[in-house]
């Protein structure tokens, strides 16, 4: 309310701890609202997968992004 045409970023989600769910408060359904990053997560998905490096970054951005969808209405 007090930023409305603000995107607000939000860092924090994957590596860091923090899901998708625990940022949702901070979408609007107005013209702005919030840009999630998550870096490490899906630089180093790698690590945890038998895929190749690009699959599984590929797969964890993907991933990440239906979650985000999903807490954001879109």
């Amino acid at each position: 309310r007090l930023l409305p045409q603000s995107i607000l970023l939000l860092p924090g989600v994957g590596a860091q701890g923090a899901t998708p769910a625990d940022v949702a408060r901070a979408f609007t359904s107005g013209p702005a609202s919030a840009l999630v990053t998550a870096s490490r997560s899906v630089i180093y998905a790698y690590r945890g997968s038998r895929s190749d490096w690009r699959i599984a970054a590929g797969a964890e951005a993907a991933r990440l992004r239906s979650e985000v969808w999903a807490v954001s209405g879109w």
